[in-house]
Protein backbone atom coordinates (compact mmCIF):
# COMPACT_ATOMS: atom_id res chain seq x y z
CA UNK A 1 0.00 0.00 0.00
CA UNK A 2 1.30 2.93 -0.93
CA UNK A 3 0.90 6.68 1.18
CA UNK A 4 0.06 8.55 -1.60
CA UNK A 5 -3.71 6.94 -1.47
CA UNK A 6 -5.64 9.88 -1.15
CA UNK A 7 -7.55 8.67 1.00
CA UNK A 8 -4.77 7.95 3.22
CA UNK A 9 -3.94 11.55 2.41
CA UNK A 10 -6.83 12.89 3.62
CA UNK A 11 -7.17 11.09 6.68
CA UNK A 12 -3.25 12.38 7.69
CA UNK A 13 -3.80 15.76 7.45
CA UNK A 14 -7.59 16.21 8.96
CA UNK A 15 -6.16 14.31 12.34
CA UNK A 16 -3.43 16.39 11.84
CA UNK A 17 -5.50 19.59 11.79
CA UNK A 18 -7.36 17.75 14.15
CA UNK A 19 -5.13 17.24 16.59
CA UNK A 20 -2.86 20.33 16.74
CA UNK A 21 -6.37 22.62 17.23
CA UNK A 22 -7.52 20.82 20.32
CA UNK A 23 -3.69 20.83 21.48
CA UNK A 24 -3.60 24.28 21.12
CA UNK A 25 -7.39 24.75 22.73
CA UNK A 26 -6.38 22.46 25.31
CA UNK A 27 -3.50 24.73 25.85
CA UNK A 28 -5.40 28.38 25.88
CA UNK A 29 -7.74 27.05 28.52
CA UNK A 30 -5.00 26.28 30.74
CA UNK A 31 -3.94 29.48 30.14
CA UNK A 32 -7.24 31.53 31.09
CA UNK A 33 -6.58 29.16 34.61
CA UNK A 34 -3.62 30.46 35.15
CA UNK A 35 -4.93 34.05 34.35
CA UNK A 36 -8.76 33.87 36.29
CA UNK A 37 -7.45 30.79 38.70
CA UNK A 38 -10.72 28.95 38.17
CA UNK A 39 -9.98 25.04 38.50
CA UNK A 40 -12.77 24.16 36.22
CA UNK A 41 -10.54 25.86 33.45
CA UNK A 42 -7.72 23.83 34.30
CA UNK A 43 -9.33 20.88 34.56
CA UNK A 44 -11.12 20.81 31.05
CA UNK A 45 -8.36 21.74 29.39
CA UNK A 46 -6.06 19.07 30.29
CA UNK A 47 -9.47 16.53 30.09
CA UNK A 48 -9.44 18.18 26.51
CA UNK A 49 -5.78 17.33 25.41
CA UNK A 50 -5.89 13.66 26.58
CA UNK A 51 -9.55 13.14 25.17
CA UNK A 52 -7.88 13.71 21.36
CA UNK A 53 -4.66 11.18 22.40
CA UNK A 54 -5.97 7.90 20.59
CA UNK A 55 -5.96 10.34 17.41
CA UNK A 56 -1.86 11.35 18.57
CA UNK A 57 0.07 8.03 16.22
CA UNK A 58 -2.52 8.69 13.56
CA UNK A 59 -1.66 12.44 13.37
CA UNK A 60 2.18 10.98 12.93
CA UNK A 61 1.79 9.05 10.32
CA UNK A 62 4.44 10.97 8.25
CA UNK A 63 6.94 9.89 9.98
CA UNK A 64 6.30 6.73 10.52
CA UNK A 65 6.16 6.16 6.99
CA UNK A 66 9.08 7.75 6.40
CA UNK A 67 10.94 5.78 8.85
CA UNK A 68 9.02 2.16 7.81
CA UNK A 69 7.89 2.94 4.24
CA UNK A 70 4.65 1.50 5.21
CA UNK A 71 1.46 2.88 6.93
CA UNK A 72 0.87 3.06 10.65
CA UNK A 73 -2.71 1.28 9.59
CA UNK A 74 -1.86 -1.28 7.00
CA UNK A 75 0.76 -3.74 6.95
CA UNK A 76 3.82 -3.84 4.92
Amino acid sequence: MVITDPILFIQGALTLSFTLISLILGILLILKYLRYKEKQLLLVGITWIFLTSPWWPDSDWRRNYLFSRCALFFPC
